[in-house]
């Protein structure tokens, strides 16, 4: 005859010798068979739901765990594929650096994933050009394009000249998404590289510097729309002033 609460084989006088069952060296009376297989039946069915909310339990931990494992690498993946190597960077951190329009740049990293393809078109940045660049606060190549600019303007004839001026701005309008993406990797890269420990505290300066070093700038190509604006005011002025004072036409007798 077995336990009812331990299923284990009863000694003498029917009292349970399991010491893991609580009823150990207690008799166990049963009154009817029926009582019996009621109590066996009553404990078989408690053990089947406890080990099955067990393993609901279970299940349920690991597939909260496996979505939110899954999630994390999708965040992950929308940067850290694009940024290959030992630093990674945060959907986080990118999107403080970058500000506005930021999800533009992550459409841009996703198509980059499906097809694997750097060149994009970016609309702004063919219209305005330096203008955009600049305000991108992208100022090493904005201040290159504009000597390239200045310098095929002296060289190269009109016509070259705007063959060259529009080509230029073709090519650097496909590649723009990718050389403002490298370098939010550079900047941010260089600035969690500058703070030795990232704090709860320390974590909030950091993102507050991503956020003053990147964003973008409209000081900047303002200024320079100014200094387009004087520039070409004064050499309309110096045009002006050498037509006037070019010989005027005189009638033959005035030579002779």
């Amino acid at each position: 005859m077995k336990c009812p609460h331990c299923e284990e084989e009863l000694g003498l006088n029917n009292i349970c010798i399991n010491p893991v069952c609580s009823y150990f060296g207690t008799e166990i009376k049963f009154s009817t068979d029926s009582d019996r297989n009621n109590i066996k039946n009553d404990t078989q069915n408690y053990s089947n739901i406890k080990t099955t909310a067990s393993n609901s339990f279970e299940y349920t931990h690991r597939y909260s765990d496996k979505n939110s494992q899954t999630y994390n690498n999708i965040d992950k993946q929308s940067t850290d594929n694009y940024f290959k190597g030992n630093n990674c960077i945060s959907k986080e951190e990118l999107t403080t650096f970058i500000g506005n329009n930021a999800n533009y740049y992550f459409k841009y990293i996703g198509k980059i994933r499906t097809n694997n393809k750097f060149s994009s078109w970016n609309w702004p940045c063919f219209f305005l050009n330096s203008y955009w660049l600049l305000y991108r606060k992208l100022y090493l190549p904005a201040a290159i394009l504009i000597g390239i600019n200045f310098a095929s303007s002296k060289i190269l004839g009109h016509k070259t000249y705007l063959f060259f001026i529009l080509m230029l701005r073709i090519i650097v309008t496909i590649f723009a998404n990718s050389i403002y993406l490298n370098h939010c990797k550079q900047k941010i890269t260089k600035i969690k590289a500058s703070m030795s420990s990232l704090s709860e505290i320390q974590y909030s300066q950091y993102l507050r510097k991503l956020r003053k070093k990147g964003g973008v700038s409209l000081a900047a190509p303002i200024f320079l729309l100014i200094v387009s604006i004087l520039v070409t005011i004064i050499y309309i002025i110096i045009s002006l002033s050498t037509m006037s004072k070019a010989p005027g036409f005189y009638s033959g007798s005035y030579y002779l």
